[in-house]
């Protein structure tokens, strides 16, 4: 059992500046729809072995700015606890309009205070110069900053405006935003589609939820889906084109390491072109499907992997020779190093289900969290 005093960190008055704003949103669509399903989310490192830090101040976010004290549970490891490559540091149950919001200033509190404790330090000037080596190869197509979980949440004004600086056109949080006077972008995530899955059922998921949110979100917002949720990036695009064609403004490819675009084959040997995640392949096959169905006017958002400027230059490249283009905007996260956490939804009302790739992770060394 682990006690933890929450009132020991000293937090700023809401979280909302500092949150994704696609969680944002996505919560707008939960309430609209009422649905509030109890969750099991998985806070994991991929990187490692190591030491976790930031855990007692993610459970006083949690604390917070939710009412897990009364209505969910916590368990995670003791505070600088050794850790090995994936294994879950954390897992938060919940009803899940208690903590969509707070996903971004969690994490970015255990990564940045992980990160530092491992010796990693922020170097603004390089964050500078690597932003401006992407959006040169991105030659002249919009570049979004998404990467607010993977430092503390107190730095990302000055990390997303070192990102504006080097030629990134916004960022996901208003806070980073606000540092040259703009708002945060964002439309939909992964525990969306997830919420809607659990209830329609995988095949039904990522239709609905597009359904759910051009109802209930202000339609000044672009309705940009994600669809590589349950690994059927074609099946399901051709199925929100099919349901809601004109409504849809274009797609976020986000193919994690773990799965193959579907259609896809695998590695061929050639860096970028094949294999896992997003590939030249499977967003070459995700265009000449919307071609296809007469859609080819729809936006191809593309993220995971992309703050390395040699694989936007070798899509940049690939567009050539193929002739038509393969993006029309990027959301990049890694434009410095850091130890970064993640969280993934395992369990909606009792039922296991994640996202494509991932999975429910054994939590045999986790430790009850008691709040005083």
């Amino acid at each position: 059992m682990i006690e933890i005093d929450t009132s020991k960190f000293d937090l700023p008055e809401t979280h909302e500046p500092y949150t994704d704003k696609y969680f944002l949103r996505s919560n707008q669509v939960l309430k609209g729809e009422g649905m509030n399903p109890n969750v099991k989310m998985q806070i994991f490192i991929r990187r490692g072995p190591g030491r976790v830090f930031g855990i007692e101040e993610a459970i006083a976010i949690l604390d917070k700015y939710s009412n897990i004290r009364n209505s969910g549970r916590i368990l995670a490891l003791p505070e600088g606890s050794e850790y090995k490559p994936g294994e879950v540091v954390m897992q938060i149950e919940a009803p899940i309009q208690e903590i969509i919001e707070l996903e971004t200033m969690y994490l970015s509190a255990m990564s940045g205070k992980t990160s530092e404790a491992a010796g990693l330090r922020l170097d603004l000037q390089s964050i500078t110069e690597n932003a401006k080596k992407v959006a040169a190869a991105a030659e002249g197509r919009p570049v979004v900053y998404f990467g607010a979980r993977h430092w503390h949440w107190s730095r990302d004004a000055e990390i997303s405006k070192a990102a504006y600086d080097g030629g990134i056109k916004n960022c996901s949080t208003d806070v980073g935003a606000a540092a040259y006077g703009k708002v945060g972008l964002g439309t939909t995530p992964h525990v969306l589609m997830l919420m809607f899955g659990a209830k329609y059922g995988t095949q039904r998921g990522s239709v609905e939820a597009a359904k759910a949110f051009d109802k209930h979100v202000d339609k000044s917002v672009p309705r940009i889906m994600l669809i590589d949720t349950f690994n059927r990036e074609l099946a399901d695009a051709k199925l929100v084109l099919e349901e809601l064609g004109g409504k849809i403004d274009g797609f976020r490819l986000d193919t994690c390491g773990e799965n193959i675009g579907e259609g896809g084959t695998k590695n061929n040997g050639m860096q970028y072109e094949t294999g896992n995640g997003v590939t030249i392949e499977l967003v070459k096959n995700f265009y000449q499907q919307l071609k296809s169905m007469g859609y080819v006017n729809k936006q191809i958002v593309l993220s995971s992997g992309f703050a390395d400027a040699k694989k936007v230059a070798a899509f940049s490249a690939a567009e050539k020779k193929l002739g038509h283009r393969l993006f029309d905007s990027l959301g990049v996260g890694g434009l410095y190093k850091a130890i970064e956490t993640k969280a993934d939804i395992v369990e909606v009302d009792g039922r296991r289900i994640s996202k494509a790739g991932r999975f429910f992770r054994p939590i045999d060394r986790l430790e009850e969290v008691v709040l005083k």
